[in-house]
């Protein structure tokens, strides 16, 4: 839908944002949603499917999902990311080998390889009620 000057000021600051990629808060975007329902035709579409999905359906997905084992670490990292410090007591050496590893090609690839295998869980739970990454 097009905007103008009945378009909801809520509406505007979010599709302002939207351009600009700026960031907002979640009950701005709801605000929004409910200012201007017909400015979100994906949006509303997207949850009209997602309330469709049983519960059981979304309890399986979220158990077996990659999304939430992302960070975990499975001993292929070196050991001061297995035995990280922290932040407040974190050597500059510490930071060093943090910032080396996570540039690394090897991590860059575990976390292809994470999002993927996240994709293919989603789909597989997901598509046959119409939603797809």
């Amino acid at each position: 839908m097009e905007l103008n000057n009945n378009t909801p000021s809520s509406v505007l600051f979010v599709k302002m944002a939207a351009y600009f990629n700026m960031p907002i808060g979640l009950e701005t975007f709801e605000r929004a949603l409910k200012d201007g329902p017909e400015y979100f035709p994906e949006e509303i579409e997207y949850r009209r499917k997602w309330d469709a999905i049983p519960q059981e359906v979304k309890d399986a997905y979220f158990a077996e999902s990659s999304l939430y084992k992302l960070h975990n670490y499975d001993g292929s990292e070196p050991e001061i990311i297995r035995n990280w410090p922290g932040i407040i007591s974190a050597t500059d050496d510490e930071f060093k080998a943090w910032n080396e590893y996570h540039d690394s090609e090897a991590y860059k690839n575990k976390v292809k390889a994470q999002e993927q295998k996240d994709i293919e869980c989603y789909n597989k739970h997901f598509a046959k009620y119409g939603l797809t990454k």
